[in-house]
């Protein structure tokens, strides 16, 4: 689904979008997983075990083939507006890294999207 929305009044664009999501049906937390996919690399493999978005916030829990796409994510979660602590990363028995992502949005940034 794509989603068009011309605004010629003085209202945000943040508003704007939130007025059309929920007119559209489309959950809060659409804009936020996408910021979040468009920032990452396109040869960034993961294998999302996880996922929880909403408006303000993301989860995730993912299977990744190289301990620096860690950072990669975290990277593209931060470029997507979204406060994100160090990651949890593991090595398991399998070869594969175990990533574990709490990322939130800054109170400024959540209070304007809504």
């Amino acid at each position: 689904m794509y989603v068009v929305i011309s605004d010629r009044s003085s209202v945000s664009t943040a508003d704007t979008c939130r007025k059309a999501y929920f007119l559209l049906g489309v959950s809060p937390a659409i804009p936020v997983l996408y910021s979040l996919l468009a920032n990452l690399p396109a040869d960034t493999t993961i294998n999302v075990q996880h996922l929880t978005a909403n408006a303000d916030s993301l989860d995730l829990e993912a299977q990744l083939k190289t301990y620096e796409d860690a950072d990669v994510i975290a990277a593209a979660a931060r470029k997507a507006g979204l406060e994100v602590p160090p990651p949890q990363v593991r090595k398991d028995n399998n070869n594969l890294w175990s990533l574990s992502l709490h990322a939130t949005k800054t109170k400024a940034v959540a209070d304007a999207a809504r």
